[in-house]
């Protein structure tokens, strides 16, 4: 069996847990040798050999050892290699009873990877709420002599700031440094990680929205879908696959606002249908990180996400309403189990809300918003959660409107796709402005950046215009 064989199979048992060998041996590419299926033999032989394979790298993870005062230890992508002097800077320059700097300054400050960043976090309990020094140094000195260099590093924070450092609170300072963070309280530390950089970095952004109203209207409500932004993918010199990156995803909100200005509606809704961003983490599938854009990831490609939002609609003419759900790529989280609702995508909406104040209507749910606009019912989703692909009747009768026509719009796929079609509904899966990058182009995926315009017709059915950029 070749390579490429197993490459393609390993990957989608990865994204197919539960398949079973016979329909993973039926459902699977032909041999291209002899054209014919794989056999079931054939796919136990892969499973066994991806296991090996998963073992094999497993053990390649040590547990950081101090060697000679430089920290080591070795991950699957590669080994940290830093001296105690540098590790104990980060804790001090992270922790919020140091500098309390956030992760993409520091990321950005000492040319750290994402991935050697999540490392150290994750291998040493690098948190917020975290001591001013790592665990070794904490560990090799003790009482006055702990207590002094303590002292320094107070002095060191408030030294430009004219503060006077009192005993009682170097005290208190100290027992903070000091207390030990259960196991229980992990989650909610690194949860609450997110939230305080991103309020460090909201003073710095440029969050003013103009709404602009015109009066040359000729034509009645729309409604724009804008599926898979991916704000922060990088994706270059890729074969069949258009590059991208931040500037181009803006050049192509630009043109939509021209062609959509063009079209004088007398209201617009837009209709967000997830993955507003590549990655908070940076680590979303393995070597993810690579293919993010410089300084796009952490609170920094939240911030930057909602400006460019508020750019689009300050661009646009008559935005009436704003509808939104989250996609895959919006959570906090490098694995999805422990944030599976995409929370980033809650922070976004939730910014955007209070940005446009009463002005701009904002309906945003995690997985779901189901709305009648212009005599429609729109059941907006993002396409990734099981519901979405058990049929468009199931959908309907969750969340749909007996008396109207309704119409299932989701992303997720990159691709065009009407998977049902009726007399009284139609489930479509939307072009996207993000066009693929080499995880998606693996998987077979590939389109042109583009997105919907749709009109009631007069009479309760959608005209659908399918525009290409």
């Amino acid at each position: 069996m070749s390579n490429i064989h197993i490459n393609i199979i390993s990957k989608y048992i990865k994204d197919n847990p539960k398949i079973g060998n016979t329909d993973l041996a039926r459902l699977i590419l032909k041999d291209n040798s002899n054209g014919k299926e794989l056999d079931q033999i054939s796919v136990n032989r892969v499973r066994t050999r991806i296991q090996h394979e998963r073992k094999r790298i497993g053990s390649k993870e040590t547990e950081p050892k101090v060697v000679r005062q430089r920290y080591k230890w070795k991950t699957i992508y590669g080994d940290v290699d830093l001296p105690v002097t540098v590790i104990d800077e980060l804790f001090y320059e992270y922790s919020k009873h140091g500098l309390g700097m956030s992760q993409t300054a520091i990321i950005n400050k000492h040319g750290l990877e994402a991935w050697q960043w999540q490392s150290i976090k994750r291998k040493l309990q690098l948190l917020k709420d975290s001591n001013v020094f790592s665990p070794h140094t904490v560990e090799k000195y003790e009482g006055k002599e702990l207590d002094d260099m303590i002292n320094e590093l107070i002095a060191r924070k408030y030294e430009n700031k004219g503060l006077l450092v009192e005993k009682a609170y170097e005290n208190q300072t100290i027992k903070a440094y000091k207390k030990v963070i259960g196991e229980k309280d992990k989650q909610l530390l690194e949860k609450d990680i997110f939230y305080n950089e991103i309020l460090d970095q909201l003073p710095k952004a440029n969050l003013n929205a103009t709404l602009n109203r015109a009066n040359n209207a000729r034509k009645g409500q729309a409604v724009i879908t804008l599926a898979d932004l991916h704000l922060g993918a990088r994706v270059e010199k890729l074969h069949n696959t258009p590059n991208f990156n931040p500037e181009i995803l803006e050049g192509y909100l630009d043109s939509m606002a021209h062609q959509i200005n063009s079209e004088a509606y007398s209201g617009i809704t837009l209709a967000f249908l997830g993955d507003l961003i590549e990655s908070f983490t940076g680590l979303n599938h393995k070597n993810s990180w690579k293919g993010i854009e410089y300084g796009y990831y952490g609170s920094a490609v939240v911030i930057k996400t909602v400006e460019m939002i508020v750019r689009f609609i300050s661009k646009l003419n008559n935005v009436d309403r704003i509808v939104g759900v989250n996609g895959n790529h919006d959570r906090s989280t490098s694995d999805n189990k422990e944030d599976s609702s995409g929370e980033i995508g809650t922070i976004i909406f939730f910014m955007l809300k209070n940005i446009l104040d009463s002005s701009i209507e904002v309906i945003h749910h995690e997985d779901v918003v189901s709305i009648e606009i212009d005599g429609i019912q729109y059941i907006i989703t993002h396409g990734h959660l099981g519901e979405s692909k058990k049929g468009a009747d199931k959908m309907i009768n969750v969340y749909g409107n007996n008396k109207l026509f309704n119409l299932i719009l989701t992303g997720h796929l990159h691709s065009r796709i009407i998977s049902d079609d009726s007399n009284r509904f139609r489930h479509i899966w939307c072009p996207s402005l993000f066009t693929g990058n080499l995880y998606s182009k693996q998987l077979g995926f590939s389109s042109t950046a583009g997105y919907l315009r749709i009109e009631n017709n007069g009479e309760g059915k959608p005209n659908v215009h399918d525009i290409c950029l």
